[in-house]
């Protein structure tokens, strides 16, 4: 989830326009602006938390298809603002231009990137024809934006393809609503709003952040699952750990009594039982991290965007295991030493 996507969606709200009608969307787009929580209203064709269709860059004189791109269709004014995108190169589509605005289009760093290699592109990519299927004109680059990525990150579902998008200057699609700060009363002043302008259609209000959360809620579910299986096997063998060092203390019961009788201190007490105890239990946790190290490649293979691996976590893992195991064995033989001796003797 920390994963940047290349826009801000963390405190965005949206709503599914269809079936309402257009005067009261414009009405509640104006609305909506007026409340001190709003940032910026915009809308688009797009739902960020989904996969997008696709359509194909072309050469209209011979017909070679360059690449397949993530067509995200049309956007509001304010859509980039809306969700803090970087224009890199050119500027965001002009709204004065009525006549020319259908056949301006904003494309991603990466589609540009591409076109050098597919189409021979050079120089600066604004103001160059493009030609997209399914748009029947020649669109023209009026600005290059940073790379977004649509959807999960989860390997199976992971689109790099480049993105584009076209302008549309009325609202339809989804509505976005960005805030200063997501809170539950923004939330439900937006909604009242919503509730209020849009008559003809019961419009819901979602979290973007709750959809984009979403998204991973089977990879959660396997990390609970890891976790808590985890938890489990260390309790069973912090168990069995009990009953081991349980057993030792009872075996050699007269040792420690006779060692403290001659002058031992506690701390080498607990040294012949701790030393012992460390030769089985390093090893193990080693043999450990290097399963974990393994089992965690696979499941990392889930991911188009991948953590490393490095050392420290594995590291740090087998020093909080051998930390936990250490507390334990200290206390049970910490326990048993402070017994009187004679106790122990009697036995003999």
């Amino acid at each position: 989830m920390n994963f940047n996507p290349g826009f801000e969606y963390r405190n965005t709200l949206y709503a599914d326009l269809s079936g309402s009608k257009m005067v009261e969307r414009e009405r509640c787009v104006q609305e909506l602006k007026k409340l001190p929580e709003v940032k910026a209203v915009t809308w688009g064709y797009q739902l960020l938390s989904d996969h997008c269709s696709g359509n194909n860059v072309y050469n209209p004189e011979t017909g070679e298809e360059y690449m397949n791109i993530a067509d995200m269709y049309y956007v509001g004014p304010d859509y980039h603002k809306a969700f803090q995108i970087p224009v890199i190169e050119g500027n965001v589509f002009t709204p004065t231009l009525t006549d020319s605005l259908s056949l301006q289009v904003m494309v991603s760093r990466q589609f540009v990137e591409r076109m050098k290699t597919l189409a021979g592109w050079t120089g600066s990519p604004i103001g160059k024809p493009v030609y997209i299927t399914e748009h029947r004109a020649m669109a023209t680059i009026c600005g290059v934006y940073e790379d977004i990525h649509l959807g999960s990150q989860v390997m199976e579902s992971h689109d790099e393809r480049p993105t584009v998008m076209f302008y549309r200057n009325r609202p339809s699609g989804y509505l976005y609503v960005a805030l200063n700060q997501m809170s539950p009363e923004a939330m439900k002043q937006v909604q009242q709003v919503v509730d209020r302008t849009v008559a003809s259609q019961q419009l819901k209000v979602y979290s973007l952040s709750l959809e984009m959360g979403n998204l991973y809620n089977g990879v959660l579910h396997v990390r609970n699952s890891v976790l808590f299986a985890g938890l489990c096997i260390l309790i069973i063998a912090l168990t069995g750990l009990v009953a081991y060092v349980r057993d030792e203390v009872s075996r050699r019961r007269s040792e420690i009594a006779i060692r403290l009788i001659h002058g031992a201190s506690m701390a080498d007490v607990q040294k012949i039982f701790l030393l012992d105890l460390l030769k089985i239990a390093l090893p193990a946790v080693v043999i450990g991290a290097l399963c974990a190290w393994k089992v965690g490649e696979q499941l990392l293979q889930l991911f188009a965007v991948k953590i490393d691996l490095t050392w420290y976590l594995f590291a740090g893992c087998i020093l909080i295991v051998c930390l936990v195991v250490w507390l334990v064995a200290f206390g049970l033989v910490w326990k048993a030493a402070r017994a009187n001796p004679t106790e122990n003797l009697k036995t003999e």
